[in-house]
């Protein structure tokens, strides 16, 4: 018996819970795939699958099996490609999903950096707001904002997505700055529609923290976006205050076109996942994005803006509007 080869077959049955899938992915017949994992039973003296006309499952013992048989396949098959990492360029395509508010500021410059080390990678990338719907097969990497998604993939927190509350210093010499969060209502807000929401539905409520207990605050917007990216050019032109995460508006409070207001009331409630499924093996492609991915978006998320300040002629008190 070809020991190897019938453990794999039976992670390739396990993973995708069928002999003719793991078959077809395999690149065998899927009597074969039968035969291997019934060799591997018949050494282990145990059954590993109950199988029937509908559908295969594991046994008790075969669960035990399964989770420590595949992350050693795993570490077997990643020990083997970073020996040949050094004589094989990677190349090929990476299917990414994220939502819109890491896919344009953040995952777009960290593509950029990766394909200067790889210039033969390609990208595909699927901007997807469905933050806990369970994840597309086809993707190859995800970056999700808020709650775990609920599937059996690998997920690694990046960190927390920061939001600031900041304006322009125009808007804020005309109207001054709100002390707490319920002085919103008497300014101006830029607000977020979301992807979902229909024309002149009403912004969503905004997230606050005190003395690190959750708020939740509705605003009146006077002008509603469905895209983040506007919203920080709406801010920059003094329409009004705005809700946004950190890391997007970091050089522009570091710059002074945006100053941050409330800061005492910033939320970093929602964390921010790097996704991936488990596969056996994975390709070197893909295992190197996220080994590149991870590290670079950790250091984005965990940066610290330089706060900016009012210009000097700007009214000490300003009274409210």
């Amino acid at each position: 018996m070809d020991m190897f080869k019938s453990l794999k077959a039976f992670i390739a049955v396990g993973q995708l819970g069928s002999f003719t899938q793991a078959a077809r992915a395999s690149g065998l017949s899927t009597p074969a795939v039968s035969r291997a994992v019934s060799d591997l039973e018949g050494a282990l003296k145990v059954r590993l699958l109950n199988r029937s006309t509908r559908k295969v499952s594991f046994t008790e013992e075969g669960a035990l099996l399964f989770a420590p048989l595949l992350e050693g396949i795993q570490l077997i098959e990643s020990g083997m490609s970073d020996v040949c990492r050094s004589n094989a360029a990677l190349r090929g395509v990476i299917r990414i999903g994220a939502p819109a508010v890491i896919a344009g500021t953040m995952l777009s410059p960290l593509i950029a950096a990766f394909s200067e080390l790889h210039p033969e990678i390609e990208f595909d990338v699927s901007i997807d707001e469905r933050h806990n719907e369970t994840l597309d097969e086809q993707i190859d990497v995800a970056v999700r904002v808020g709650v775990e998604p609920d599937c059996s993939w690998i997920v690694r927190a990046l960190g927390t997505l920061k939001l600031v509350q900041c304006a322009a210093p125009a808007y804020l010499r005309r109207r001054g700055a709100p002390r707490t969060p319920d002085e919103l209502a008497r300014h101006r807000c830029i607000g977020l529609r979301g992807s979902r929401g229909a024309r002149g539905s009403l912004a969503q409520a905004w997230e606050f923290a005190a003395s690190g207990v959750p708020l939740s605050c509705p605003i009146q917007a006077v002008a509603t976006f469905n895209e983040v990216s506007a919203i920080v050019h709406a801010a920059r032109a003094g329409v009004g205050i705005a809700q946004l995460p950190q890391y997007l508006v970091r050089g522009d409070l570091a710059a002074g076109r945006l100053v941050s207001v409330l800061p005492d009331y910033a939320s970093e409630r929602r964390k921010v996942l790097l996704c991936y499924p488990r596969r056996a093996p994975m390709p070197m492609r893909v295992r190197s994005f996220i080994d590149f991915a991870f590290a670079r978006l950790s250091d984005e998320l965990h940066g610290a803006p330089r706060p900016a300040t009012l210009p000097q002629h700007a009214p000490q008190d300003m009274a409210l509007a």
